[in-house]
Order: structure tokens, then sequence, then C-alpha cells
């Protein structure tokens, strides 16, 4: 493996965390994959780039999924998209699992999702909680803490139609 090779694998490596943060997989990705217009790198020179990074803290999984968990817990996001995003981000299965070692309350959180979607009325008629029911299943929660979260709301307005959904 040449210097020039290091350098320039080191170059392109700190050029995409200037774009934001990535894990060890993804920018071993990054560094050596065929793209158009670009050579990958060796994986020897990926490697050893990824390993330096590691070392002087600019890559840093637990701290990403963290970050990114942090994130998506503030939007609300349900289990399972959690679960693909982090996949699709490539972090290790063992770290994800640790990850899910707490239960989430899915019923709860999809309520208190459905509390911001209250003001357009889409819950008072059967049409509309079908429409929120797939709104959260997009969102990553499953059928029953969709439609638990949907009959909390309706128990709370008694006033709206209890017909089934």
């Amino acid at each position: 493996m040449e210097e020039a090779e290091k350098k320039a694998c080191l170059n392109k490596a700190l050029a995409r965390l200037g774009r934001g943060d990535l894990t060890a997989r993804q920018m071993m990705a990054h560094l050596t994959e065929k793209r158009p217009g670009r050579e990958p790198f060796s994986q020897e020179a990926a490697k050893e780039t990824v390993r330096f990074l590691l070392q002087q803290g600019l890559l840093d999984d637990k701290r990403y999924l963290r970050l990114l968990l942090a994130k998506m817990d503030a939007s609300l996001y349900g289990p399972r998209k959690i679960r693909e995003e982090l996949k699709k981000r490539k972090f290790s299965p063992a770290l994800v699992e640790r990850a899910f070692s707490r239960e989430l309350d899915q019923a709860a959180r999809a309520k208190t999702l459905l509390e911001k979607e209250r003001k357009t009325g889409l819950a008072q008629t059967p049409e509309g909680r079908k429409k929120l029911c797939a709104f959260l299943v997009r969102k990553g929660y499953d059928y029953a803490a969709a439609n638990a979260a949907i009959a909390a709301l309706l128990r709370e307005n008694p006033d709206w139609e209890e017909k089934e959904f």
C-alpha cells in the first residue's frame, strides 16, 4: 500500500465525516465501493483509515447510535421503524439489540403522536381512524399499539363516533 493511497483515503474519509456521522461499516463501504468517477480504495487502506478514525474518536458507533436514537425518540418513531433505520445505517446487530434492551411502551408513544394529529379531526370518523392507524404503522408501530392508541383517544372523546375501524 502506497503512502499516497493512505493519505488520499484518509482525506476522503475526513471529507465524508464533514457531512455527517457514519458507522464504521458505512465508512468502510464508502471507501471501498466503486463509484462513478472514482476508483475504490484498497481494503487495506480503508481498514487502516477506519482504525485510525476509531482511535481518534472521529468514528464512534455508540455515540452515533445514541444521537440517532435520541433524534428518532423525539420524532416518536415506533420500534420497527427505528430497527429498519439502524439496519440501513449498518449498525452491528449486537449494538442494535443492546439499544433495544429497554422496552418501549408503544401504545403510549403512539397516543402521544396522535395527540399532535388530533387537530386534524381524523379520529372523529371511522375512515379517519383508518388513516390514523395507517399513519402509525408507517411510523413504525404495530397494529395492536396503533389500535390501542386510537381506542384511548376515543375513550377521552366519547362524543366522537365509536364505530369499528
